[in-house]
């Protein structure tokens, strides 16, 4: 991220595998990176007081993310034709198709 301009957003979902690893990063390490965003910067459904016992936070998320959803919506799925041609469009992307 130190090589790059600024995220306009961050949100970081978090794994609350029930333990305190050693050598894993813990929420204030994730919040410290989602503070970098010029905008919203947000552990996504998760209460970094409880972490990594926030079971309730994939719930919290789940809500949070179909709020998200429905102010910019997924595009359609493109077929593989339609997503060749997108592809080729742009010519800083190198696009070789397999068989």
């Amino acid at each position: 991220m130190d090589a790059t301009d600024r995220y306009d957003e961050i949100r970081v979902l978090l794994f609350n595998h029930g333990t305190e690893s050693i050598g894993l990063a813990g929420a204030e390490d994730w919040q410290r990176t989602a503070a970098r965003a010029r905008k919203i910067g947000v552990l996504t459904g998760t209460d970094a007081s409880v972490y990594p016992r926030d079971f309730a936070g994939l719930v919290r998320s789940h809500r949070e993310l179909s709020k998200i959803r429905t102010l910019c919506p997924l595009p359609l799925p493109l077929d593989a034709d339609d997503a060749a041609a997108a592809l080729n469009a742009h010519d800083e992307i190198i696009w070789h198709p397999t068989n």
